[in-house]
């Protein structure tokens, strides 16, 4: 998948998890415990998580980029720039 992809699948997924919020909160499915739960304890936790990824998506794009383009091999941690930094 690529970077635009991701960034779009999760818009989407905000979008949809605002939905439900709203859902929840002007609709009688509110005292349904099974969709009280489900808000409560995935809806909301993933509207939050999303709407951080999109926050901050310019430093975790960077990132994955820059993960994408090194490989595998390059990944390993340098020790000498680590001891430098301490």
């Amino acid at each position: 998948m690529k970077i635009h992809g991701l960034r779009r699948l999760i818009r989407y997924l905000h979008i949809l998890a605002a939905f439900i919020l709203g859902a929840y909160l002007y609709s009688p499915l509110a005292d349904d415990p099974d969709f009280r739960f489900a808000t409560l304890y995935v809806v909301f936790p993933l509207m939050g998580l999303t709407g951080f990824v999109m926050w901050q998506w310019g430093k975790i794009a960077r990132l994955i980029t820059r993960e994408w383009a090194l490989g595998p091999a390059e990944w390993s941690i340098d020790t000498q720039k680590l001891e430098r930094a301490i």
